[in-house]
């Protein structure tokens, strides 16, 4: 597969590339350095236009710690993406953002819209520690889990960090084997993550599981040797 990198000028036939973690990672050995090379998708994150309510309240209990704050999150984004003026309990409609000069956009929420829901603050786009029952542990931005990507209302388990694994209502106690379980080979489908996984098709997490990579990317790191 290296043979159709580059330009037309370079010569990158017999470049040694190196299965790091099959279907995840892989290492581009260089004269100069390496390149680690890893599949990714979006589609492994929450999409707040589509996700279901409950799906975003277990996230937002897992992320924060908090599940009164999770509850009044998950609102804010239901009432700032429906089309209607009736707040949910906890949410906000019009009135909460009229000191601030803006309004819920009441459709689907644009690329930056996160940052304006009433909730968050600036803080939670950045990692930083915070503590918890008096031990200190490190809380990731909120970034790194959402994704504004047509993704629908399900993620993607091949791709999904472990905290939005465990958001996922029925695989809380399965998580460290799905990861487990996919470093050696992506999921095919439901049946083979169903077979792999231990979680039972029943259950009720396959329903907020897709196996389908909808949007795909590459990240690339490189280092000089």
């Amino acid at each position: 597969m290296s043979r159709g990198l580059g330009t037309a000028q370079e010569d990158l036939s017999g470049l040694p590339v190196e299965a790091i973690e099959s279907g995840f990672q892989y290492r581009i050995h260089f004269p100069n350095g390496d390149v680690d090379l890893y599949l990714d998708a979006e589609d492994g994150k929450f999409s707040l236009s589509t996700a279901s309510a409950e799906l975003l309240e277990s996230f937002f209990t897992a992320w924060s710690g908090d599940r009164e704050r999770a509850r009044a999150l998950a609102a804010a984004v239901q009432d700032w993406r429906d089309a209607d003026d009736l707040e949910t309990p906890g949410g906000g409609e019009a009135a909460t953002y009229t000191s601030r000069g803006y309004a819920p956009r009441n459709r689907a929420f644009g690329v930056a819209d996160v940052g304006l829901l009433n909730g968050l603050s600036p803080e939670d786009f950045r990692d930083h520690l915070v503590t918890d029952s008096g031990q200190w542990r490190r809380r990731e931005a909120l970034t790194q889990f959402m994704t504004n990507a047509p993704i629908g209302t399900t993620v993607n388990p091949n791709y999904a960090s472990e905290l939005v694994l465990r958001s996922v209502p029925g695989l809380e106690g399965a998580v460290e084997r799905i990861v487990a379980e996919r470093a050696k080979k992506l999921f095919i489908d439901l049946n083979d993550f169903s077979s792999r996984s231990g979680v039972a098709q029943n259950s009720g997490a396959p329903g907020y599981l897709h196996f389908d990579r909808r949007v795909p990317a590459v990240l690339t790191v490189a280092s000089v040797g």
